[in-house]
């Protein structure tokens, strides 16, 4: 199994082109000021596989959902260890959102 770090925003709402396993995706990240916390969206051929997803910790994203088109595990990491949700401070400092292949 090997960890790949999506990359971490840099302003409030952010977008990047990725490749999981070969395949291209959109990750848009978006921050919400009234309530600190960051979203995001991954989108595959101008489809959203995830949409407005409020990144939390300890979850795996599009474990329940069925159509979900990556085979591993993409969560929030924290090699620090700490366990506070993302918020403008420390998401990209100190918790990164990562996939983890299956494999």
């Amino acid at each position: 199994m090997s960890i790949h770090y999506f990359p971490s925003p840099k302003n409030e709402s952010e977008m990047f082109t990725i490749a999981i396993d070969n395949v291209e995706y959109d990750v848009h990240y978006y921050y919400n000021g009234r309530i600190d916390a960051w979203f995001f969206t991954l989108t595959k051929d101008d489809v959203n596989v995830l949409d407005n997803v409020k990144l939390t910790m300890g979850y795996n994203f599009g474990y329940n959902y069925p159509d979900f088109p990556l085979t591993g595990n993409l969560y929030l990491y924290s090699p620090q260890g700490y366990t506070d949700a993302p918020n403008k401070e420390n998401f990209g400092n100190s918790v990164f959102l990562v996939y983890e292949d299956a494999e």
